[in-house]
């Protein structure tokens, strides 16, 4: 029996679901944006995040969610007014970030 294994963050009225191969899948409520599909409508059954990195990692709060991808990129979704933002770690910077 092949045994498949998931990650699963929840937030108040939303979930994240991180796969095996660091595919991450969100549904629930959407009214900050924080299911990080670029809108506000809310989702019954899981959807894909389109991420174009692997991701390792996954976490939410109340209205926002966080997704850490191998190279040490955050993405903050929700409470940004709908935003995906992206901060990394600059090389030599000790330990500042950046966002784009």
């Amino acid at each position: 029996m092949k045994v498949i294994n998931w990650q699963v963050a929840t937030g108040e009225n939303f979930s994240l679901a991180l796969s095996q191969s660091g595919q991450v899948y969100s549904w629930g409520i959407n009214c900050d944006g924080q299911l990080g599909h670029g809108h506000k409508s809310d989702i019954k059954i899981p959807k894909e995040i389109e991420v174009d990195w692997k991701v390792a990692d996954i976490a939410c709060g109340d209205a926002h969610s966080v997704v850490l991808t191998g190279i040490r990129l955050f993405l903050l979704i929700g409470r940004q007014r709908g935003r995906l933002r992206f901060w990394q770690r600059e090389a030599g910077s000790n330990g500042q970030r950046r966002a784009r």
